[in-house]
C-alpha cells in the first residue's frame, strides 16, 4: 500500500474497488494473519481502509466490507487497531449524533 492507494488518489475506482474485494477475500483464511499478512501490513491495511470509508460509491461500500472481514477475525480479537476503530467509530457517531440536535 502507498499513497496512490488514498482516497483521491489517481488509480481508478474500479482498480481501487478490486482490491479492497482481495484483501476482504485474504480475510477468509481459515488460518491466522500472520501467516499471509504481516501484523504491521493489516495495521496499515486497516488504516487505509478507515481511511476510504468517508468516499462515496462502490469503494466505501468494499472498503467497509473488508474492515468488517478482518475486524471480526478470532485472531484480531485482541488487535490494537480493533479497540482504536471502535474508538473512532464512537466519535464519528457522536459527531453525528451531536450535529443533529443542533
Amino acid at each position: 500500500f502507498n499513497d496512490d492507494d488514498a482516497p483521491g488518489g489517481p488509480q481508478l475506482w474500479e482498480s481501487t474497488y478490486s482490491m479492497w474485494n482481495w484483501m476482504e477475500i485474504l480475510g477468509k483464511v481459515p488460518f491466522d494473519c500472520e501467516v499471509v499478512i504481516d501484523g504491521s501490513q493489516v495495521t496499515q491495511l486497516l488504516r487505509l481502509a478507515t481511511s476510504h470509508l468517508s468516499e462515496t460509491g462502490p469503494t466505501r461500500e468494499m472498503a467497509a466490507s473488508c474492515l468488517a472481514r478482518w475486524l471480526t477475525r478470532p485472531d484480531l480479537e485482541d488487535s490494537e487497531f480493533r479497540t482504536s476503530f471502535q474508538h473512532w467509530s464512537m466519535g464519528v457517531l457522536e459527531e453525528y449524533v451531536g450535529g443533529k440536535e443542533s
